[in-house]
């Protein structure tokens, strides 16, 4: 008798032992004959059974237990005796699986891989007795690899079919599900109007066309309470409506279904529901959206500033971002507090900064501790505190971005072994080269940076005079140094700068590794 068996991956039995519990599992799709003295589940459970009794020399033994679906299909998984096996393997009550064909298991090719990998997982085998499949051989495993292709294959169609259908019905203007947008309730697979929202809707395209600023209408939602929509799931899960943030506002504003179109992908196609704002309201805030967006960050701005990274909001904590606005045929950046850009200014009262006067601000502070070793020492004592307190964190961080760089030099090593040492032929892969060396270079500067201030923060803190030494010296060559140089001096020498702008207030924290090592260099090599 032919059979199918894949190998376990490791054993659920005592090493001892030879015993192998087989759970002979039946299906059939309809219940004609269930009825009957004798039916096909019965057939098939004698067939096991038989093939069990074959292999009693090897230790096995047929489990009582009956897992018989009669009238379930093997399209899917959900037949209760199957479930109640899986329980069972899971309790490692089983050692391997009998069938009569692979397709009394599963009739999912995506199913049936799954499965596979389950067993695996426990250690469990599985045995058809009318088929000649064994993976414990290369052309069984090529057979299993074959089976896997074909289960991606039928999820990947399955998808397409997915995805044709809701382009079908984008283009017809259906709404095709998921959250519904404020202004509408979804009835019968329909967005319907829904009167008080609509108020709403309307209320914010007048808004912004009226006050011309995102900042703005925010703040003037927020005085009114207004939030995001509220909506039940499927499953009668209730979403609750959220504040508005920035991001949210805009995003409710392009919303091309509030003057009556459905987007799919890159097109709008006219939808069956009515619009909430006519076209000439729609195109006036898509103009003005458009003129602000490239008015004011387009661009990141990082390149432009010297302290990216390091400043944060003394008031609410989160790093200052940075923008770009154009002027005089100039891009000139600024610093803003990220809650406030995106909250509102009932969130923190911050507001933005010219980067030029941020920056003068800070360095004119460095520059009074050079001056002052009042101010230097209670800059000392506080740095070292704050090192002392994220010592742990920094050392846990370094642990992981050691990993990290471990993985990324394995994989640039193989990647370079399997393009011969040579240069690689398309261009995605001297992207994915070029991608991996650069994660290769910066988590190993991140990392000499950290381990020199874990270093120095052990040792105790830095002298004030050393700071004095080191700001002084920053401060005598500033003009005769680049942009870039500027910065990453700034880096090496700043943990972290807390500037609270309404008051002017400013704490700056410094790396003791970073105050050391330029002092050194101010002093020059020793004799």
């Amino acid at each position: 008798m032919d059979s199918t068996c894949l190998h376990r991956a490791h054993s659920n039995l005592d090493p001892h032992s030879t015993q192998t519990r087989v759970a002979i599992y039946t299906r059939k799709s309809t219940e004609e004959d269930l009825d009957q003295s004798f039916n096909s589940l019965q057939a098939q459970r004698i067939s096991v059974e038989s093939y069990v009794e074959s292999q009693r020399s090897r230790g096995w033994t047929a489990l009582p237990e009956a897992y018989d679906d009669g009238g379930f299909t093997g399209a899917n998984t959900d037949r209760p005796a199957f479930q109640r096996l899986l329980r069972d393997i899971e309790a490692h009550k089983v050692d391997c699986v009998g069938v009569y064909k692979i397709d009394r298991l599963s009739r999912s090719l995506h199913d049936f891989t799954r499965l596979m990998a389950l067993f695996a997982r426990h250690g469990v085998t599985f045995v058809s007795v009318t088929q000649n499949f064994d993976t414990t051989t290369s052309v069984g495993r090529l057979t299993l690899n074959q089976l896997a292709t074909f289960a991606q294959f039928e999820r990947e169609t399955i998808a397409e079919r997915i995805s044709d259908k809701i382009k079908a019905s984008r283009r017809r203007g259906l709404w095709t599900g998921g959250k519904p947008p404020l202004g509408y309730d979804v009835v019968d697979r329909a967005l319907v109007i829904n009167e008080t929202e609509a108020v709403q809707v309307r209320a914010l395209f007048a808004l912004y066309l009226e006050l011309g600023s995102l900042h703005h209408v925010l703040a003037e939602v927020q005085r009114r309470g207004w939030k995001t929509k509220t909506w039940v799931g499927g499953n009668g899960r209730v979403h609750e409506g959220r504040p508005f943030r920035r991001s949210l506002l805009r995003s409710h504003l392009a919303q091309s279904i509030y003057f009556g179109k459905i987007p799919y992908k890159k097109q709008l196609f006219d939808g069956v529901h009515k619009p909430l704002v006519d076209q000439a309201t729609w195109d006036a805030v898509q103009a003005k959206l458009r003129v602000r967006w490239s008015e004011l960050g387009s661009r990141s701005g990082s390149e432009f500033v010297l302290f990216d990274g390091i400043a944060r909001c003394g008031s609410c904590g989160r790093k200052y971002g940075v923008g770009t606005w154009q002027e005089g045929g100039r891009r000139r950046a600024y610093y803003r507090c990220r809650t406030a850009h995106a909250e509102g200014r009932n969130a923190c009262p911050h507001s933005t900064v010219r980067a030029e006067q941020f920056e003068a601000f800070v360095l004119e502070r460095l520059r009074a501790m050079a001056r002052d070793p009042r101010l230097a020492r209670e800059a000392v004592t506080k740095s070292h505190e704050a090192s002392k307190a994220r010592l742990p964190q920094v050392e846990a961080d370094i642990a992981r971005v050691e990993w990290q760089r471990h993985s990324f030099d394995q994989k640039y090593q193989r990647l370079v072994r399997e393009t011969h040492g040579g240069r690689p032929k398309t261009a995605a892969l001297r992207r994915r080269l070029a991608d991996l060396n650069y994660r290769r270079h910066e988590t190993a500067r991140w990392l000499a940076q950290a381990r020199c201030e874990a270093l120095f923060t052990r040792t105790g803190p830095a002298d004030a005079d050393v700071l004095a030494v080191a700001l002084g010296e920053l401060d005598r060559t500033w003009n005769g140094l680049d942009f870039v140089t500027k910065k990453r001096c700034l880096a090496l020498l700043l943990q972290e700068i807390r500037v609270t702008l309404p008051t002017r207030q400013i704490e700056i924290t410094f790396r003791a590794g970073g105050v050391k090592l330029l002092a050194a260099e101010a002093k020059g090599p020793t004799s």
